[in-house]
């Protein structure tokens, strides 16, 4: 018995909506109340996906180089940088994610995102200030981190993860964010 077949441009086309609606469907399932019995490291593996999909969401600027690789930075120490480990060798956006770790006096330039661990509070200004005139999205989850400069920033809302941007700080980047991003934060700072 032969079996039901569709036809190739109708799988495109399921592919890219199937490739479209995912990583906003995991945004949005993200939102959603974690139990109260939830383990620490669900809710650091969710901000991971969150972290992964906040990239598909964001534009650089065309001046940026066009590697065939992303290169997803981490600084610190905290149970979310044990988890974004794990993207190395991922696609996103047609690129192979590397993971790189960078270390006090390291060159941040190449980085395209920079996850910034529990661990840096007391060299969140400075590690701001080096990146300051660079391309690089930064997303944390230190408590204020996207209204002391930061670009996006997770908090929690009763028992919601949820985050906040400074888009302020991402246009000075030259980053685009997208609008659909914008429209599931709460924003902080100065609106451009």
């Amino acid at each position: 018995m032969a079996g039901i077949s569709c036809p190739p441009g109708l799988m495109i086309l399921h592919r890219r909506i199937f490739v479209l609606v995912l990583p906003l469907l995991a945004c949005l399932l993200a939102l959603v109340s974690l139990p109260a019995t939830a383990q620490p490291e669900e809710a650091d593996k969710l901000k991971a996906v969150f972290v992964y999909n906040f990239a598909q969401y964001v534009k650089w600027p065309e001046s940026m180089p066009d590697t065939p690789e992303f290169q997803l930075c981490l600084t610190g120490t905290s149970r979310v940088i044990e988890a974004l480990q794990r993207l190395q060798g991922e696609t996103l956006n047609q690129r192979q994610i590397r993971v790189r770790s960078l270390h006090l006096g390291d060159d941040p330039s190449g980085c395209r995102l920079l996850f910034i661990g529990e661990s840096e509070l007391p060299r969140l200004e400075f590690l701001l200030e080096t990146i300051d005139a660079l391309p690089v999205l930064t997303v944390s989850d230190l408590p204020g981190f996207a209204a002391s400069g930061g670009m996006i920033g997770f908090f929690w809302e009763g028992s919601k993860i949820r985050f906040e941007i400074n888009h302020q700080a991402a246009n000075a980047a030259g980053l685009a964010l997208s609008s659909r991003l914008l429209k599931l934060a709460r924003l902080v700072g100065e609106q451009p």
